[in-house]
């Protein structure tokens, strides 16, 4: 995962590396973010909802531009180059996506 925000000019970049993945697993993740220039919060739970695999309660997640102003989130939910160096065939699902306001309402969705 990588996390950027912050001043625009000197944006702060945090790089998080996922566990190793496991074959013929299906991985549960949950992220729990909250977008602010400067105090924001980056939470990912991968398989176990109780602890989080990273946790970061004060970082970043939106740039400040040079004018002040803040700029959208860029974010987005994808699988870009997932398999960038794999030979192989292989094929990832992806399920549902659920936004809401608290960690229970997200887990109750289903």
């Amino acid at each position: 995962m990588r996390i950027m925000g912050g001043n625009d000019c000197s944006p702060n970049t945090v790089w998080v590396d996922s566990p190793p993945l496991q074959w013929d697993h299906w991985y549960e993740v949950l992220l729990h973010i909250k977008w602010d220039p400067a105090n924001g919060i980056v939470e990912w739970y991968l398989d176990n909802f109780n602890t989080p695999y990273y946790s970061n309660l004060n970082i970043p997640t939106l740039y400040t531009r040079p004018a002040g102003y803040v700029n959208p989130s860029y974010t987005s939910l994808t699988l870009a180059h997932y398999r960038w160096h794999a030979t192989w065939n292989s094929t990832i699902y992806l399920g549902p996506l659920v936004v809401g306001s608290t960690k229970s309402s997200v887990l109750n969705a289903f």
